[in-house]
């Protein structure tokens, strides 16, 4: 009976009400906000796969660009050009292997830089391939596969490739799925290029690429976690990268004829459609993953590229932060309860505990997004430039502790700078000029090793206390990719040995300047000069010694010459010089003097270099090219007139 009485006063009930209104608020609120988190945690996830995808995509797409370009030039040279003419002109009896390795014999330094490119780059083989009976006439490392034709027993897939090749004259790829010219230990690539010459297909040059490079750029699993990977598929639903997380998902198994695997998932069917998205999905291993998945087409190419994490992985992230929401608001739910209507309408009255625990929250959800972002943050004080924050990213870069860095400078991890320097850096900042400055540095680790980095420095003021607040972005893979692009650049334009101006890229050159000289209407010459007997000098001293007159007299007349002359090698010991802003009667000297140069030149027990040069002044400019004709004519005169001599028509 006491205890009915109790629950029937009006104040316990209230209580009982308010208790279980707050139990049921705070609860909800807490699902709620649990929810958000989740969601939270999977836009990120989806975020940090796609940006993933989308840079293995970037890479894959540059990966074969790069190839692309890399054969052409190779077969668009003319010493390629007269290596398959040679062939070609064996007739059918005469087509085997001893004719043909006395034609490697003659294009022995031709074949090398071919060689080299295919050994330095690590790739699998090099062919080519006879257009009249698709008979293979050159291979690096298949030496049997010489003079084997490619017929449609073995070989179908490449012999279409091949003669759509002959009637489009256009670079195909060959996937590794379907490339059966011999049985490599690796899954291979096939790229082919046609060897042209006045739009007649010569030959076609096909380079076998291992599927390593493709694994190497997919593999990488930066920012993916523990069960996170990206992956390959080909049309045929199989892999074209090796699985992480399943060691005998690779390639090579996956492409055996008696493999009935298939990568056959809603993500890899949508992106083989041609489709880009993303979605919760089972994998090809059966467990639920978050799929970011998009199709890469270059070529005859149509792959897709994966990147997947477990959602397990996923949800254990914000786990324990369900679990101490869940206790925390439990908690205050009974403390507020035995605290009594009148402390639970106070709290609410005054809404103090519900916006400080927000805040907090809010805080520390900052806090963690700061100390957890891939970026390095550095916050140190204006005036003893001491670190007072330092989030994880920089200590683990870095590789020093927290402890460790609270009494650092900037200037302790910057070698190019002391003090003094670093302070002319930041002066617009002090001086209030600018609002942020932005450079590039390098940064050493506490093991002594360096990356570059770009920093975005800005001032910024807290509480009546300033601070400088440092961004740090790691470049060293930018910069790497730079410095790879411009080697290549350098490759395709200057001439392997003389380091000099190779004749395709002074073609290009040469229609510049001409079309510049016709419209301003200044002069402009050409000088063609060889070295005389040069045949000589290589059969008395060796090819070797007359690589390095050739070196040593492109490097003299490079002194000799003005910056705004294109000097290039035109062909064996033939050099070229374009003169823009001079007349017959300039280049006529400027051939004399280095003329006089080269004679002068010592190079060992050589006696005497000597050069014979034919000079024109270019007056014809609707038919240009023939103005190499008519300095070759004089080039030709002096050397009839007895060599070492300038002339002139």
């Amino acid at each position: 009976m006491k205890l009915r009485s109790i629950f029937n006063k009006p104040t316990v009930l209230m209580l009982l009400f308010f208790a279980a209104f707050l139990h049921a608020t705070i609860f909800l609120f807490s699902y709620v906000y649990i929810e958000k988190s989740k969601r939270l945690f999977y836009s990120q996830a989806f975020s940090q796969l796609q940006s993933i995808t989308d840079l293995k995509h970037y890479e894959l797409n540059s990966y074969f660009n790069e190839l692309f370009l890399d054969l052409k030039a190779i077969s668009q040279t003319q010493c390629i050009e007269d290596f398959v003419e040679d062939v070609k002109a064996l007739d059918k009896k005469a087509f085997n292997k001893k004719n043909l390795q006395t034609i490697y014999t003659k294009h022995s330094n031709q074949l090398n830089y071919i060689n080299n490119f295919v050994k330095h780059h690590e790739h699998t083989d090099i062919f080519f391939i006879n257009t009249q009976n698709n008979q293979i006439f050159y291979t690096l490392n298949s030496p049997e596969l010489l003079t084997k034709e490619i017929d449609s027993k073995n070989n179908s897939d490449m012999l279409v490739m091949l003669k759509n090749m002959y009637k489009t004259q256009k670079t195909q790829v060959l996937d590794m799925h379907i490339f059966s010219l011999k049985d490599y230990d690796k899954p291979n690539i096939a790229i082919a290029t046609p060897v042209v010459k006045e739009n007649k297909t010569l030959a076609i040059l096909l380079l076998v690429i291992p599927n390593t490079d493709i694994n190497n750029m997919v593999k990488y699993r930066t920012g993916m976690g523990k069960t996170g990977e990206s992956y390959i598929v080909g049309m045929d639903k199989r892999l074209r990268s090796n699985s992480y997380l399943v060691k005998d998902f690779t390639v090579k198994n996956l492409l055996k004829k008696d493999s009935d695997k298939r990568i056959d998932t809603p993500a890899s069917r949508r992106a083989l459609e041609g489709k880009s998205g993303m979605d919760i999905i089972l994998d090809y291993r059966g467990v639920e993953v978050l799929s970011v998945y998009k199709p890469f087409e270059f070529n005859n190419l149509k792959w897709a590229v994966i990147s997947e994490i477990d959602s397990k992985e996923i949800n254990k992230q914000f786990e324990n932060i369900k679990n101490n929401i869940l206790f925390i608001s439990g908690f205050i739910a009974v403390v507020l309860t035995v605290l009594g209507y009148f402390t639970l309408r106070y709290i609410i009255n005054n809404t103090v505990v519900f916006p400080l625990k927000r805040s907090y929250n809010k805080a520390k959800e900052f806090q963690d997004i700061v100390d957890n972002s891939l970026n390095e943050i550095f916050i140190f004080d204006k005036e003893s430039f001491k670190f007072i924050y330092v989030n994880k990213s920089a200590q683990k870069n870095t590789g020093y502790s927290l402890d460790e860095m609270m009494s650092m400078t900037p200037v302790d991890i910057k070698p190019r700078y002391n003090m003094q320097k670093f302070l002319k850096i930041i002066q617009p900042l002090i001086q209030s000029k600018k609002g942020q400055i932005t450079f590039e540095t390098i940064h050493m680790r506490k093991d002594g090793s360096t990356y570059d980095v770009e920093i975005r420095l800005q001032f910024m003021q807290f509480k009546n206390k300033e601070y400088y607040v440092a961004i740090i972005n790691d470049i060293t893979d930018r910069n790497k990719a730079l410095k790879q692009k411009e080697f290549y650049y350098e490759r395709s334009t200057h001439d392997y040995l003389t380091q000099t101006y190779n004749r395709q890229y002074f073609d290009e050159l040469y229609d510049v300047e001409i079309e510049r000289a016709k419209r301003y209407k200044h002069p402009i010459s050409l000088i063609l000069f060889d070295i005389d007997d040069f045949k000589k000098i290589n059969d008395s001293f060796g090819h070797d010694f007359g690589d390095k007159v050739l070196v040593k007299l492109s490097s003299l007349v490079k002194d000799i010459i003005r910056d705004s002359d294109v000097f290039a090698r035109w062909g064996g010991e033939e050099f070229i010089i374009l003169m823009p802003h001079s007349d017959l009667k300039q280049a006529m000297h400027k051939a004399q003097e280095i003329r006089a140069a080269i004679a002068n030149l010592k190079i060992d027990d050589l006696d005497q270099i000597t050069c014979s040069f034919g000079v024109i002044q270019i007056d014809e400019f609707k038919n240009a090219h023939s103005s190499f004709k008519k300095v070759d004519q004089a080039l030709y005169q002096a050397k009839a007139n007895g060599k070492n001599r300038v002339e002139t028509l």
